[in-house]
């Protein structure tokens, strides 16, 4: 029997994908693994949230706020006094002088790709600070690490075009469609979400944070094109406040609607009465709103960029992202044309199909197997 330590600071839907991966994750394993030892890490205002339906799985409160310097002095004291035999850390914050077995899931390298000032909020000497800890982090993690797990095959190369490491070191497991909730095929029921929360019909929808390669305000010049509206579900961070004052400057409040962060319920039925998900990102690691559209029959609009194409297959629209008349052109087909609605509903149905938590769940695991029979030879890891 071996002790895994998970690194689950990010657990939960309210931290997007990362937060939703780590949930999952997790799920999956105690149903996968009743035989090795595992110690989660998680802040205190998250322990509450972990369902814990394995014996073999312990809590162990690791109260550090991601990416400060409290993280590097509490998570390496904990990783001390645990003594673990392998590490996953799910994000590539990785303690910089951590020097046990560890593996490590890179998302995506969008810091690196659009890490310009215009993507921070700090003073410009902070700004150049945080970014030599992110290089040094994500160094760490590329080189030190015994496996890396990435979310598409686009990141992937994109790692391999920027470090040189051997191309077996790098395992793609795809994710799926994040919502934790149970029985979502029934949550038509219970009255209207657009009624509840008074939005104007028809609407298409964005799901995700609202930093600049998000490519948000691109998408607000197709709405004000096409006059129809669009409902922006997102978690609270200064770049919605941006958001919102762009709005208002464009005169769009009245047909662009922010959500904020939204309950696993209420997201699946926006996405079911919404006319499309619109995702005109730069750049995306996976896609996990795409997905859940999908998988709800929601039809899918798609930038043609990063790994969109790769995760959306032929179950939906591409538009140029940097095109504000290609991606309205697109969307007013969407809304137009009920037979197109249809058909991307159903292809959404069934690509969303090829993607599960379970899958990735056991093929991480098979890599844990690997690792871990290389160093605990005569003790049981099945």
């Amino acid at each position: 029997m071996a002790k895994i330590v998970i690194d689950a600071r990010h657990f939960g839907p309210s931290a997007t994908g990362i937060g939703r991966y780590t949930a999952h994750l997790l799920d999956e394993l105690q149903k996968i693994d009743r035989m090795n030892e595992y110690v989660v890490f998680l802040k205190k205002s998250d322990a509450g949230s972990f369902r814990k339906t394995a014996p073999n799985f312990r809590i162990r409160i690791v109260d550090a706020p991601i990416y400060t310097l409290k993280e590097q002095v509490l998570v390496l004291k904990s990783l001390w006094e645990e003594k673990p035999d392998l590490v996953h850390f799910p994000h590539f914050n990785v303690p910089v002088f951590y020097f046990g077995r560890f593996i490590v899931t890179i998302h995506d390298l969008i810091v690196s790709e659009f890490g310009g000032t215009e993507a921070t909020t700090l003073p410009l000497p902070l700004y150049l600070i945080k970014r030599l800890a992110y290089n040094l982090a994500l160094r760490k993690a590329v080189y030190a690490s015994k496996k890396i797990f990435v979310p598409s095959h686009f990141v992937r190369k994109k790692i391999l075009s920027c470090f040189k490491i051997p191309e077996e070191k790098i395992t793609v497991t795809y994710e799926a469609a994040g919502l934790l909730i149970r029985g979502s095929k029934n949550t038509r029921r219970g009255g209207s979400v657009a009624s509840r929360f008074k939005l104007s019909l028809p609407f298409f929808l964005y799901v995700g944070n609202v930093y600049p390669h998000k490519n948000v305000n691109n998408l607000l010049s197709a709405i004000e094109m096409i006059k129809t509206n669009l409902v922006v579900v997102s978690p609270r961070n200064v770049f919605l406040d941006r958001l919102e004052k762009e709005i208002n400057r464009r005169g769009l409040s009245g047909q662009v609607r922010i959500l904020g962060f939204v309950s696993d319920a209420d997201l699946i039925k926006l996405y079911q009465e919404a006319v499309a998900l619109v995702f005109p990102s730069l750049s995306e690691g996976f896609g996990i709103p795409a997905v859940e559209a999908m998988s709800l029959g929601c039809p899918v609009v798609l930038a043609n960029a990063s790994s969109l194409p790769e995760i959306g297959g032929e179950a939906a629209l591409y538009f140029d992202p940097m095109d504000p008349k290609d991606i309205s052109e697109n969307l007013k087909k969407v809304l137009d044309n009920g037979k197109i609605r249809r058909i991307l509903s159903e292809k959404g149905q069934r690509r969303a199909k090829k993607f599960s938590w379970e899958k990735m769940a056991k093929e991480t695991f098979g890599v844990y197997k690997a690792l871990l029979a290389s160093d605990l030879q005569g003790k049981s890891i099945v």
